[in-house]
């Protein structure tokens, strides 16, 4: 359980990274 709980965290942290970037990517294009 332990692994599935860390492996959430570590997909969830990534989806959150990309999209923070990619926001970041859509501002600096403006």
């Amino acid at each position: 359980m332990l692994s599935t709980l860390s492996g959430y965290q570590t997909s969830r942290s990534a989806v959150l990274e990309s999209t923070v970037i990619d926001s970041l990517r859509l501002k600096s294009f403006h």
